[in-house]
C-alpha cells in the first residue's frame, strides 16, 4: 500500500492513526512495526503516546519529563491498554536502525519470527530517506521501483501488510493542486503492482478559509480536514474520498458525521465545476 502526496499533507498523521487506532483495535493479535526515517523515534513515540491517551503532545511531553505520565488520573481509563502496546504491541525503529530495504527485510523477519501469530502492520515513513534513494549516483526512479518490488515481496514472504509514505515535491505553481498518481517516482510499477494508492491532501495549509476545514467548539480558528482520496484499491472501487477532520493540538484523526460529509461532498463537486469551468475558459 502506498500513501502520497505533498510534504506535510497529513498523510503520515492519518497512516498514524490508522495503525495506533485502528488497527490495534480491530485485530485479535495486532503488532505494528513503525520505520521513521523522517523523525526521530523519541518524537514519533511522543506522537503515538499523545493519539492513544487523547492529550496534546505539550501535556505528553510534560508528564515524560516530570515522571509520572502512567500514574496521571488522565489516562486512567487507558493506562493498561497503553503499557501493553508499548510494551508487545508495536515497535519503532529509525533512520540509523533501519537505513536500507535489506535491513528492512532482515528486521521485518526478526519480528514475524518473534510475532509468528500476529497480525502484522509495518509502515515505512518515508521511502525517500532510505539508502538507495540517496545515493546520488543511483537513477531515483529504477530504485523506487526496486523498493516497492521489495517491498511487496517482503509482504508476501512475511505475511504482513506493508505500508509506504512516498513524499511528491511540489513546485510553486503546483502548491494547493491536488497530488496525482503519475507524479510518484516510478509510478508506472506503483500503478500496475501496488495494491492501495492513497493520496493525502491538506487545502487549509495553503488557505486557512477553505471550505475543506473545521471548527472546534469554543475555538475561532479553523482546523484542517485532510482528505484522502483511493487513487487504486484491487478490491473495490477506486476514486473514493475519505475526509478527516485533524486536531493538531492531539495528532488525532477522526472520521466526519453524515451531515459533515454530505457537505463535503458538495464541496468536492464545487470545486470540480469550478474546475472544468476554469479549463473551458483557458480553451477559448
Amino acid at each position: 500500500t502506498v500513501w502520497t502526496g505533498y510534504e506535510s499533507n497529513g498523510k503520515s498523521t492519518v497512516l498514524r492513526n490508522i495503525a495506533f487506532r485502528g488497527f490495534l483495535a480491530n485485530n485479535a493479535d495486532p503488532y505494528v512495526f513503525y520505520v521513521s526515517t523522517d523523525d526521530d523515534t523519541s518524537t514519533i513515540m511522543i506522537a503515538i503516546l499523545a493519539i492513544m491517551a487523547e492529550m496534546s503532545i505539550d501535556e505528553v511531553e510534560t508528564m515524560l519529563r516530570q515522571g509520572d505520565f502512567l500514574s496521571h488520573p488522565k489516562i486512567a481509563k487507558n493506562r493498561d491498554l497503553i503499557y501493553d502496546t508499548m510494551q508487545n504491541r508495536i515497535a519503532v525503529m529509525g533512520l540509523k536502525e533501519v537505513s536500507d530495504m535489506k535491513t528492512l527485510a532482515k528486521r521485518t523477519m526478526e519480528l514475524r519470527a518473534a510475532k509468528p501469530d500476529s497480525t502484522m502492520m509495518v509502515v515505512v515513513d518515508a521511502i525517500q530517506d532510505m539508502r538507495e534513494i540517496r545515493d546520488r549516483n543511483a537513477d531515483q526512479r529504477l530504485a523506487v521501483e526496486s523498493i516497492y518490488a521489495d517491498m511487496i515481496r517482503l509482504a508476501r514472504e512475511t505475511d504482513t501488510s506493508v505500508h509506504a509514505v512516498n513524499h511528491q515535491k511540489a513546485d510553486s505553481g503546483s502548491l494547493n493542486k491536488r497530488p496525482k498518481v503519475e507524479n510518484i517516482k516510478g509510478s508506472s510499477s506503483i500503478r500496475y503492482d501496488a495494491r492501495n494508492i492513497f493520496m493525502a491532501h491538506m487545502s487549509w495549509k495553503y488557505d486557512k478559509e477553505t471550505p475543506f476545514s473545521w471548527r472546534m467548539p469554543g475555538m475561532d480558528q479553523s482546523l484542517p480536514i485532510v482528505e484522502i482520496d483511493m487513487a487504486k484499491d484491487k478490491h473495490r472501487e477506486a476514486n473514493i474520498h475519505l475526509p478527516f477532520r485533524f486536531n493538531p493540538f492531539t495528532l488525532r484523526t477522526d472520521e466526519l458525521d453524515d451531515v459533515s460529509y454530505k457537505q463535503y461532498e458538495i464541496n468536492r463537486q464545487s470545486e470540480v465545476y469550478g474546475a472544468q469551468q476554469a479549463k473551458g475558459r483557458d480553451g477559448l
